[in-house]
């Protein structure tokens, strides 16, 4: 799924496009029966949303419900949620690794939920690291994928010259001296083969990220060497890291995801409560406007910035992403705790693009 997707459903005029969202967990009880939950929830929706077509509008929207049912029937979707956007001569079809709220609409291809879910599970990048071994993963919508993986190759057997000859106080001293002392330059060499390593990695992640635009980083090691590597990455990466989560060296991928996830969308939720709070700072102060009716007007002044809204109340706004698409404003969906600060606000502000001038009444005696 890419934000691409978004863009060619919004750009679109067609009015005949089924827009499905199901709930296609399998591991809620209400799914595991013969007939699962969405299977019966989809099927009134859909007579539902056609009851009222008639004529070519009606053959044409029956053939897509057909094919949307056979989809969900003949076999149990992939993954936790579904997402269908299908009419004659259109079929986009998404399966998510986590669940998505039921949901139809007949008309306007719908995709504030589609939205939704690309800003909360945005792409961010895994360096999985210990002074051996180095993974680079890219994770989206609650999936991970190793892009890039390296082991340090020490090779010592060639290293057979690194100490040269043993030093003269050697046959002072006895053997021990000279076997320290070859020892200590060993050991120094490998520490300095791993600490390159270590630069090594910590540069291809910096050029990963910077290659696929990916704006979050979490680090995941022991400790010794998350901090290592944090300081190996450039300054720019650096600020990029959301979080560290303690692993060791062999976890799989799906300790990996699911670990690293819950660090995203915790970093997420921070992100949404700083942008809430700078919202209703920016309104009290001009900056910003907060309510349906401010907002959209901003919107429609292309004064807008980010339009910040409660994803309930997205939902009840299926033109919103088209609207803020044409005005070149980011549409920013929050829920939980920075959805309540937005509550007492209609559940939607934006931040200002320009803030306009207070027009203010003439003074007394003036002749404006």
């Amino acid at each position: 799924m890419r934000n691409q997707d978004i863009t060619e459903l919004l750009e679109t005029d067609r009015q005949d496009i089924l827009s499905v969202y199901l709930d296609t967990d399998g591991r809620k009880p209400e799914n595991r029966g013969a007939k699962p939950a969405y299977v019966i929830w989809l099927q009134h929706a859909l007579r539902e949303a056609l009851k009222d077509l008639s004529g070519d509008a009606l053959r044409l929207a029956s053939r897509a419900a057909r094919r949307i049912t056979t989809l969900v029937t003949r076999q149990r979707p992939e993954g936790r949620g579904l997402i269908v956007f299908a009419a004659q001569g259109l079929w986009k079809e998404y399966h998510l690794p986590m669940a998505v709220p039921n949901h139809l609409r007949y008309g306007a291809p719908d995709v504030t939920i589609l939205v939704d879910v690309l800003d909360q599970y945005k792409p961010y990048a895994i360096l999985a690291v210990d002074h051996r071994h180095a993974r680079i993963l890219q994770a989206s919508l609650g999936d991970a994928t190793v892009i890039e993986e390296a082991t340090l190759e020490l090779h010592t057997e060639d290293w057979h010259s690194i100490t040269g000859r043993k030093p003269t106080a050697t046959r002072q001293f006895g053997t021990g001296v000279g076997r320290g002392a070859q020892r200590d330059t060993f050991d120094a060499r490998v520490d300095a083969r791993r600490r390159q390593f270590l630069t090594d990695v910590a540069h291809t992640a910096g050029r990963i990220m910077h290659e696929k635009g990916i704006e979050r980083l979490v680090l995941c090691g022991a400790d010794d060497v998350t901090s290592e590597i944090r300081l190996a990455l450039p300054p720019e990466v650096r600020g990029k890291i959301v979080g560290v989560v303690a692993l060791e060296s062999h976890a799989g991928i799906t300790e990996i995801r699911d670990r690293t996830l819950a660090v995203a969308l915790e970093a997420e939720r921070r992100q949404d409560a700083e942008l809430v709070e700078s919202l209703l700072d920016r309104a009290a102060r001009g900056g910003g406007v907060t309510g349906i009716g401010a907002t959209l007007e901003a919107l429609n002044e292309g004064r807008v910035f980010t339009v910040v809204v409660d994803r309930n109340v997205l939902a009840e706004m299926p033109t919103l992403p088209l609207l803020a698409r044409r005005h070149g404003a980011r549409l920013a969906p929050v829920q939980g705790a920075p959805a309540d600060g937005l509550r007492g606000h209609g559940g939607i502000g934006a931040i200002l693009r320009y803030a306009l001038e207070p027009v203010m009444p003439p003074s007394p005696g003036s002749t404006a």
